[in-house]
């Protein structure tokens, strides 16, 4: 039992990260905010993703953006930044849920909250 706690346990606490990452690399999710706005989003497992404007109040509705967008996991919160830390969407990340919620700000201090679903095929 000493031998779990001492090399064993530290082992998956340290990888943990790593296994979470892994399960959003590589797949896709859409987002609704609370304005109504739905993105379709890619996670590369690069850190980086791309997302398609489904339904845009602000005017790029069909258009897809993939030049400045990162994502990462820290903390069981996964992160993402849209358009260089513009706005930043932060939920609390546990790698068997398929719907996930959370809370987004830019940089003007407009929050709102959205919902992820991941996309299953």
């Amino acid at each position: 039992m000493k031998l779990f706690y001492k090399k064993i346990l530290p082992l998956l606490v340290l990888s943990m990260p790593l296994f979470l990452n892994a399960s959003v690399g590589g797949s896709g999710w859409t987002m609704i905010e609370e304005d109504g706005d739905a993105k379709i989003i890619i996670f590369n497992k690069n850190g980086k993703f791309a997302y398609l404007n489904v339904i845009s109040n602000s005017g790029n509705q069909g258009v897809i953006f993939a030049d400045r967008e990162t994502w990462f996991i820290e903390y069981n919160k996964l992160i993402i930044s849209f358009s260089n830390g513009y706005k930043l969407c932060s939920a609390d990340y546990y790698s068997l849920r398929k719907n996930l919620s959370g809370t987004c700000i830019n940089k003007v201090g407009l929050v709102e909250q959205f919902q992820l679903q991941k996309i299953n095929i």
